[in-house]
């Protein structure tokens, strides 16, 4: 059903060049000089040990989405699951343009539901 919406309003787009979504600014949301160890550059990724993790929050609950050697991969992870959830009104880390996320949405498909971040590294617009 999401994945429907959000092809209804990529379609329009493809071959545009333009982007569909672009990358918000993550708030600064600790006024302390303080900054945690486990806190990425990046929106719902923190560190986990060795691993970047990514964290969505469905229905008001943080949810476990997976668990990442690169802090980029969990970025682009979360921009993914952003994207399902929320289309054009999404948070995201990056700007996509409208052909990127239909691929992303196409791979999922192919590979069983399993998102492969790392195959979308070149396809980055911008960084937050």
């Amino acid at each position: 059903k999401h994945q429907q919406k959000l092809k209804a309003k990529l379609y329009p787009l493809l071959g545009t060049g333009l982007a569909f979504v672009t990358a918000k600014k993550k708030a600064n949301l600790c006024k302390s000089k303080k900054v945690s160890k486990r806190r990425s550059k990046y929106t719902g990724v923190t560190k986990n040990s060795i691993n970047y993790q990514t964290l969505i929050v469905v229905r008001g609950k943080k949810t476990y989405v997976g668990s990442f050697p690169l802090e980029l991969d969990a970025a682009i992870t979360f921009d993914f699951y952003s994207l399902m959830l929320h289309s054009d009104k999404a948070p995201t880390n990056f700007a996509w343009k409208a052909e990127d996320i239909l691929e992303m949405v196409e791979s999922f498909n192919l590979n069983g539901g399993v998102f492969e971040p790392a195959r979308f590294h070149s396809k980055l617009i911008n960084s937050s």
